[in-house]
């Protein structure tokens, strides 16, 4: 996934939705994790909504910063969820659940 970045500015990234863990490991926000970057997501309103997408791919615009220990925060103002097709089938009916099946085993 790629970023367009522009300090102090809007921009548009597209990555994914992951879930943030404190040291307790427990469930404390979300980022959004592109190919180069992963940006953490500053609660508001819009947040609320990206936690219900862990692992969906989306494009979020926000403003993003620096924080100073190096990490990348965004206040999102929009986003939407992308249906990406990464080549991969989801068919289930065509898999072959007659594999093992009594013809198999006949001489």
């Amino acid at each position: 996934m790629r970023s367009k970045k522009k300090a102090g500015k809007e921009i548009t990234i597209l990555g994914f939705v992951s879930e943030v863990e404190n040291e307790n490991d427990e469930f404390s926000g979300v980022k959004i994790s592109t190919d180069d970057d992963d940006y953490y997501v500053i609660q508001n309103k819009i947040s609320k909504l990206l936690e219900n997408l862990i692992d969906e791919d989306v494009e979020v615009t926000g403003i993003v910063s620096a924080g100073a220990d190096g990490i990348n925060y965004i206040t999102v103002t929009d986003y939407e969820v992308l249906n990406l097709d990464y080549g991969y089938e989801e068919d289930e009916e065509k898999e072959d659940d007659d594999f093992f099946s009594d013809d198999y085993f006949k001489d």
